[in-house]
């Protein structure tokens, strides 16, 4: 049955998507609609909405995420819905070793949706988009072409998750810092269609304080937590569909000269190595660095809490459910759970010292004589949510209509901030066009094709191989 306003809405997570979600229910006149979030402070600290900028483009080849990327970018030109200084078009070089980068599927979809484009052909078609004082210093690009894509911006993202924060307030939202949500509450009865199978329905969720907060429906969207929190939730793949990933970023800090100087350099999306440069902030000193790889897990056991399900009949297939509506025994299974700055204070930003050495060979390629030469100042292990297909996970649980996930970001959400929480609510409304359904379903078939790609393969993060202060220093190799 579709939601209508009057209905209570509870949200799990104070991220990207949860809070999209919840601004865009305020604003179609729902009147119950509650967060609630694990972190005491908020943007919790180690989540990765709250990062010091993303990445704003249009540049997939899926034509669907281009188009709606488009309407995002025009979403964040709003001033009246956003401050100055958080949104920043700094135009992107799109690089790679095609002789014609202009042929393939992102640039068509990047053209398509109106953006504006201009072809780098050759080596100094490349050198020519950085400052003019910066061209004696830069290598000769050899074999190497591409284009600009003019419409590419950052956004800082700690300070837009923060003002949507204050609008959700401001438009009668329920924001509740500080609770860690232990175990969904669900019903259970005998399906009056299938004789023998069993549906269950989310009433709401217990707090590990014990409070409970019932609801119509729950929305799930508690990113790379999702999986290790709802354990209990056996009757879809949450650790296949909903994967902690740990990504790398590494920081360099330059003087106010450098900055005014780096400022004007694009965005850098070197496609040949997935390597990317984040300019400074306006009012920042900091250079922000990537390498998309296939990400680190960090697999701990999870002790599944006893789910508080109850059942109007006990037909055979629930039977390792009590009469008291408990699991008969909790199972422990081992999930990749973020390891972050709140769980492990020491070292909970530090990243493998084998990814300084990938950035910093990037940083050759671009600026072997100056920034390649310095210092990093900081990392961060970033916890993204990976589905298979790098697709987004919005949608009813399949045999729940009381559930809905809205999560698994994949690492190409939080452009989305000011529309992605539209897909949600039309889910809850029963209004979501039938192939995004069927694209963002929980419970979907996996095919070949990939949202974004990644590079190399997923690998198991070992805390012994994490990079220390003094791997931050530039040495020289003689």
């Amino acid at each position: 049955m579709p939601a209508s306003p009057s209905d209570r809405v509870l949200i799990i997570g104070a991220g990207c998507f949860g809070l999209s979600t919840a601004y865009h229910l305020l604003r179609k006149g729902y009147q119950n609609v509650t967060i609630l979030d694990r972190s005491e402070v908020l943007p919790a600290p180690d989540a990765a909405s709250n990062d010091i900028n993303r990445l704003v483009r249009s540049s997939y080849a899926d034509p669907f995420y281009a188009k709606f990327a488009k309407e995002a970018m025009h979403a964040w030109k709003d001033e009246k819905e956003w401050n100055r200084g958080i949104y920043t078009e700094t135009g992107a070089i799109v690089i790679n070793s095609s002789s014609d980068p202009c042929a393939s599927p992102i640039y068509q979809n990047d053209l398509s949706v109106g953006c504006r484009l201009q072809p780098l052909s050759d080596s100094s078609s490349i050198r020519e988009v950085f400052p003019s004082s910066l061209q004696p210093l830069l290598p000769d690009f050899q074999g190497r072409s591409g284009y600009l894509n003019l419409d590419t911006a950052v956004v800082n993202a700690g300070q837009a998750t923060s003002l949507l924060l204050r609008k959700i307030v401001e438009l009668g939202g329920n924001v509740i810092p500080g609770k860690s949500v232990r175990r969904l509450l669900r019903t259970a009865s005998v399906s009056s269609t299938e004789e023998g199978s069993a549906e269950t329905r989310t009433r709401g969720v217990e707090c590990s304080d014990g409070t409970v907060y019932h609801a119509d429906v729950v929305v799930v969207a508690t990113g790379a937590w999702t999986a290790s929190i709802f354990s209990e939730v056996d009757d879809v793949n949450l650790e296949r569909m909903c994967l902690a990933s740990g990504q790398c970023l590494v920081m360099m800090d330059l003087s106010d000269e450098e900055a005014s100087l780096y400022r004007q350099v694009p965005v850098i999306m070197d496609l040949d190595h997935l390597w990317y440069y984040f300019p400074p902030n306006p009012n920042s000193n900091t250079v922000k660095l990537i390498i998309d790889y296939a990400g680190f897990t960090n697999t701990i056991p999870v002790l599944e809490q006893l789910s508080n399900v109850k059942s109007d009949a006990e037909p055979a297939s629930l039977e390792h459910i009590t009469p008291q509506g408990q699991r008969k025994e909790p199972l422990r299974k081992a999930v990749s759970t973020p390891r972050t700055i709140i769980s492990n204070p020491e070292n909970g930003l530090a990243v493998p010292k084998l990814v300084l050495n990938d950035v910093r060979n990037g940083l050759k390629r671009f600026f072997p004589n100056t920034l390649a030469k310095k210092d990093f100042s900081s990392t961060r292990m970033c916890w993204y949510t990976d589905s298979p297909d790098r697709n987004w996970n919005i949608g009813y649980h399949p045999n729940d209509d009381g559930l809905i996930f809205a999560t698994s970001g994949s690492g190409h959400a939080y452009k989305f901030l000011p529309n992605i929480g539209t897909l949600v609510v039309q889910v809850l409304e029963g209004t979501l066009d039938p192939n995004l359904v069927k694209k963002f379903a929980i419970d979907r078939e996996i095919g070949e094709e990939r949202a974004v790609r990644r590079n190399g393969d997923l690998e198991e993060l070992v805390t012994g191989e994490l990079c220390e202060y003094e791997d931050l220093v530039y040495r020289e190799v003689v």
